[in-house]
């Protein structure tokens, strides 16, 4: 089995993620993130959402492999965690 795999809301409040990536075509305002919850309830209970610890990611640079959009993602992350306390 390839490429990206479901998994239960369960399963990821089980896993306490502190960060949570989520497509930019997903997650554009917070009107969508409320949408969100509304429709993944569960992912209110993460350490992720109570820190509001939910970024919006360019999905496309993951789609297919990793290109030159994968590295540009990455760094950007990158920066964006470096300048955290």
């Amino acid at each position: 089995m390839q490429g990206y795999k479901p998994i239960a809301m369960e399963a990821i409040v089980a896993m306490a993620p502190q960060v949570i990536l989520i497509s930019r075509r997903h997650l554009t305002d917070s009107d969508q993130l409320n949408e969100l919850f509304e429709q993944f309830p569960l992912l209110r209970h993460t350490p992720a959402a109570k820190d509001q610890a939910l970024v919006a990611i360019n999905g496309k640079a993951l789609i297919g492999g990793f290109g030159l959009s994968t590295l540009d993602e990455a760094e950007r992350l990158y920066q964006t965690w470096l300048s955290q306390p």
